[in-house]
């Protein structure tokens, strides 16, 4: 017992300083989320279809995958807008996720991030000009 109360709390201290030290050195999610042992996390964004967006997904383990302008080829939700969705999982010693999505056309853009199947993150934004959101 006291030994995965010790590995949570170093995790948890692990993950704590990535943040800090990404963020520092300009790799970091800004309001990325954390965990502090095993979760399921889905990551989403959305977007008016068609529009082009740029995308940045980072995974528990630190790894950041970019898309530039791309449109989301999701599941429509109504109202002209379209999502997708990333699965991933954090491990024993938790993790930090996050992402975040924008526009240089403006328009609606959002994301969220459900951690084991709640939504723990949220922001949205529809500027005329610029649109960003980041969980």
């Amino acid at each position: 017992m006291k030994r995965i109360q010790v590995g949570r709390v170093v995790g948890l201290v692990v993950a704590t300083v990535l943040v800090g030290v990404a963020t520092l050195f300009g790799g970091g999610v800004a309001g990325a989320v954390i965990t502090d042992g095993y979760a399921s996390v889905r990551q989403v964004v959305c977007t008016d279809i068609g529009r082009v967006v740029d995308l940045t997904y980072t995974n528990s383990y630190g790894n950041t995958s970019t898309r530039s302008s791309v449109t989301l080829r999701g599941k429509a939700i109504g109202g002209g807008r379209t999502c997708i969705s990333l699965d991933t999982s954090t491990g024993e010693y938790g993790g930090f996720v996050g992402t975040h999505i924008s526009s240089d056309s403006g328009g609606y853009v959002y994301c969220a991030i459900y951690v084991n199947g709640r939504k723990v993150a949220q922001s949205d934004d529809d500027s005329e000009y610029f649109s960003f959101a980041m969980c």
